[in-house]
């Protein structure tokens, strides 16, 4: 078991895993140790700190090395390819054991305070000489086996009232962050066609109906230094049944085109990937969704797209904190 150091340079309201504000007080350190099971893993939450701008808390999932070197097993060889494949880089991000997906609300004497700020970080228990110095001295100062993979969370809760008072009582509420999977992938023939969806967790399966598909283009920001891809299709269906708000939507799978630099040299500009970051074309018809394709610097003959479900797999949980 790792000891205590004289390295931890405490926790301000503004504080990250790497550091915090300069001039910025630290706050007072409440110990909790606080530990419990969430959908079968192991959590801590070993200490709050008590702000002069709000709370902070530090969340801590310890992992087994097991699961680490199994994820490095099956997904370290397609790293690279995950950059540019929307659904593997979905896949891998889902089935890191060292990607804490929390989100916190807490309830400092019986007042519910929301997050303003979250920041994250992961420690692997083989890093070697690799691994930050900042998290050793977390792991340290907790007290956490560094034999163990750990991801950290850190949340910072501004103040609901100037006057919060002394701490009577604590709890958080935590919710699993939703993340993407990806269905099968698909082209469009043109207006009429349909498909099947399936919902990969709860198995209910949606009708998609096309309505249209067309080339459009988008006016791009003037740059002196880069082409910027403009080209883009927008395919226009129906679900049935609806689903939820934010459930399902539909992507291309393929990357947007990278901007190209007007003049080549050593000193050009990097290329780039753009991406359509706002809905660019308008619903026909009540009920009809819009996808949008990636940018391209010429329309694609065809775009292959997927069915993407935003899911949480693990339920809700109180935690108690205090007294």
């Amino acid at each position: 078991m790792a000891q205590k150091t004289d390295t931890w340079p405490g926790v301000s309201f503004g504080a990250s895993f790497w550091g915090r504000p300069r001039g910025e007080r630290r706050g007072a350190e409440v110990r909790l140790d606080k530990a419990f099971i969430w959908a079968g893993e192991r959590w801590r939450i070993p200490a709050v700190y008590v702000c002069g701008k709000g709370l902070v808390a530090d969340f801590l999932l310890r992992v087994p090395p097991r699961r680490v070197r199994a994820f490095l097993r099956r997904y370290g060889p397609l790293a690279e390819q995950a950059e540019t494949d929307k659904a593997l880089c979905a896949e891998l991000e889902a089935a890191n054991p060292l990607a804490a997906r929390l989100s916190a609300k807490a309830v400092w004497n019986g007042r519910a305070l929301a997050p303003v700020r979250t920041c994250r970080a992961c420690w692997a228990p083989f890093a070697g000489s690799d691994a930050p110095q900042e998290l050793a001295a977390l792991l340290a100062h907790y007290g956490c086996d560094p034999a163990f993979g750990w991801a950290a969370v850190r949340a910072a809760f501004p103040w609901a009232a100037a006057r919060h008072g002394a701490l009577r009582t604590l709890a958080f509420e935590l919710e699993d962050e939703a993340h993407d999977v990806y269905g099968p992938a698909f082209t469009v023939s043109g207006p009429g066609q349909t498909l099947a969806v399936r919902h990969p967790l709860t198995g209910e399966t949606y009708t998609l109906t096309v309505t249209k598909w067309e080339p459009r283009c988008t006016h791009t920001i003037p740059d002196e230094q880069c082409e910027h891809p403009s080209c883009f299709a927008a395919l226009h269906y129906t679900l049935d049944p609806q689903p939820q708000p934010g459930l399902l939507r539909v992507a291309d799978c393929a990357p947007a085109d990278a901007s190209r630099p007007k003049n080549a040299g050593p000193y050009a500009p990097q290329a780039r990937a753009d991406f359509a970051l706002a809905l660019l074309a308008d619903p026909d018809a009540p009920g009809e969704e819009i996808a949008v394709s990636s940018l391209r610097f010429a329309h694609a003959d065809t775009v292959t797209w997927r069915a993407c479900f935003s899911v949480r797999t693990k339920p809700p949980i109180h935690v108690h904190c205090a007294p």
